[in-house]
């Protein structure tokens, strides 16, 4: 048996005065660096909370010029000591300019006989935070329409506890004023996406394991909304395609197990007026060409995108047709534009058993535009928010060798169609536009003989319709094969809603949402082997536009 080590209790060693400096100098350095987050907390704490500040002070300047007579928005150009010596004005008493940010040339300040702003710069202290305001209130005079005034606040203040070239100690915020006693500085807000869907083809297919195919059409984004802070934003994305198999390697742009897509190209932008945040006033992406592509699993099946299609985005706080980029109408308010061209031409192409043809056939582009614009407009401002959507004429499911006069399940004509949605004074009700929509789908006819016949869809009118029709292909030296169609349409019906207080339209939608959906269940059958059994959708997807105003 080992013997046990017992311990003098009357020892009083302990730890060396080595190995107590050891760790007194580690806890040092572990408190230190705890003491430097803090402090950098601290930091990011006090900057919140001055531009947190600076933005309240600013929107009481704003708020004060809603409340004041349109004549007496102005300065004392003559008795302003201040204008002197503010670096951003030139000129001389009385005849004073001041250069807003992102106008392309200098705007004349104006003079009032009692004016709001008997000293255009001013300080106010606050929370511990002293603010220095300074206010410029400009004269506008438009080729067409009233003048109006535009007002320009800045607020700053002392930014030592950080880096200034990183952060921003500066809230700088303009808006508009009509000589109707106005602002036209409201809140406004508008929305836009359309997403011009899909064509899906699922089932069984001989000669792959198939899980899913997709052919994505282009679609686009815009949002805006603006108080004293403008900000706006956009995204455009051409069409894609994707091939899933339960097993094997399909190819494509890129393919990643079984797995093959063609991701297409984006093109995105971001704008606010505040000079805190690192977005521009003005911003623009593209047009950003799409190189198109095919997916494949060999001749069974395969999915084409032609090249050419091309995205963009524009995003502006302050439109400006003479700024780099040049963006929007040039009124100083926001503005966002988005659009995407579809592909050249879209092909997906199979083949099952001794049979082969298209499932779908697009020989042109296509596009999406999503479209936010404010305006003043008479005595207010208003947004309007407009979607797009344009699909050329396609064909879905044709079969090589079919009957005589036999050319695809169901043709579509053009599609044209847009949503509308407008907010503000006196602007019209949000509804959605679009010639018919023509189609020849394949069915059996009177007599049981297959034939074409005539439907029509109106854009946001509810419809339901249906055919179905077999067919022998082949037969002597080439198997046997029978086909049969199954085709559904359904169109939904369009929503549309707002909401008016004394002459005002405060919020508008219209909304298309799955507005056509065309489906075709086809099933081929050789020699008594079932060798194709799939469904093909075409999904048009969705357009909506909103807009919403509040004073």
């Amino acid at each position: 048996m080992r013997g046990v080590v017992r311990r003098d209790l009357s020892d009083e060693s302990g730890f060396s005065i080595v190995e107590t400096s050891v760790a007194l100098g580690i806890i040092f350095f572990v408190l230190l660096g705890l003491l430097a987050s803090l402090n950098t907390g601290v930091r990011g704490l006090l900057t919140g909370r001055q531009r947190s500040g600076g933005v309240a002070v600013a929107k009481e300047v704003v708020e004060e010029a809603r409340a004041a007579a349109y004549a007496d928005l102005g300065h004392d150009l003559s008795g302003d000591a201040t204008l002197a010596t503010d670096s951003a004005v030139t000129g001389t008493a009385p005849n004073y300019s001041y250069q807003p940010e992102g106008v392309a040339g200098p705007e004349a300040l104006v003079g009032a006989a009692n004016p709001t702003y008997a000293a255009h710069e001013w300080q106010d202290s606050r929370d511990g935070t002293t603010f220095t305001v300074r206010v410029y209130v400009t004269l506008i005079e438009p080729a067409a329409g009233d003048d109006h005034k535009r007002l320009t606040v800045a607020v700053s203040w002392d930014g030592e506890q950080y880096d200034a070239d990183v952060i921003s100690n500066e809230v700088r915020v303009s808006t508009f004023v009509s000589q109707y006693g106005v602002a036209s500085g409201a809140e406004v807000s508008g929305i836009v996406d359309v997403d011009t869907g899909a064509v899906t083809i699922s089932g069984t297919l001989s000669g792959i394991s198939l899980t899913s195919a997709r052919m994505l059409f282009p679609l686009v984004h815009a949002d805006v909304a603006g108080d004293l802070v403008n900000e706006t934003h956009g995204y455009a994305q051409s069409s894609q395609s994707e091939l899933v198999l339960t097993s094997g390697a399909p190819s494509g742009c890129t393919a990643v197990d079984e797995t093959a897509t063609c991701e297409g190209v984006t093109a995105e932008t971001v704008a606010d007026n505040d000079a805190g945040t690192a977005a521009p006033l003005q911003d623009e992406d593209g047009p950003v060409s799409d190189l198109g592509g095919t997916v494949s699993a060999g001749t069974p099946l395969s999915l084409s995108l032609g090249s050419t299609g091309t995205v963009s985005s524009q995003s502006s706080a302050q439109s400006c047709v003479l700024c780099v980029p040049s963006v929007g109408d040039g009124d100083g308010l926001l503005y966002a534009v988005d659009s995407a061209d579809g592909a050249a031409s879209m092909a997906a192409n199979f083949q099952a058993g001794s049979l082969r043809g298209p499932l779908v056939d697009v020989d042109s582009a296509g596009s999406s535009t999503a479209t936010i614009d404010s305006d003043v407009v008479g005595a207010g401002q208003h947004v309007s928010s407009t979607g797009r959507l344009v699909v050329p004429a396609l064909d879905l499911v044709g079969i090589t060798g079919g009957p005589v006069g036999f050319t695809s399940a169901i043709s579509v004509g053009g599609v044209d169609v847009s949503a509308t949605a407008s907010a503000g004074l006196s602007v019209s009700s949000p509804g959605v536009s679009g010639s018919a929509v023509s189609l020849q789908v394949y069915d059996t006819g009177a007599l049981g003989v297959p034939t074409y016949r005539s439907i029509s869809v109106t854009p946001g009118v509810s419809l339901s319709d249906e055919a179905s029709v077999s067919f022998n292909v082949g037969g002597g030296l080439v198997p046997l094969n029978t086909v049969s169609l199954d085709t559904t349409v359904e169109a939904a019906q369009a929503s549309t809603d707002s909401s008016v207080s004394g002459g005002t339209t405060t919020s508008a939608e219209a909304n298309l949402t799955n507005w056509l959906v065309i489906s075709v269940h086809l099933v081929i059958v050789e020699a008594g082997t079932t060798v194709a059994d799939l469904t093909v959708e075409l999904d048009y997807g969705r357009i909506v536009a909103q807009a919403g105003y509040e004073l």
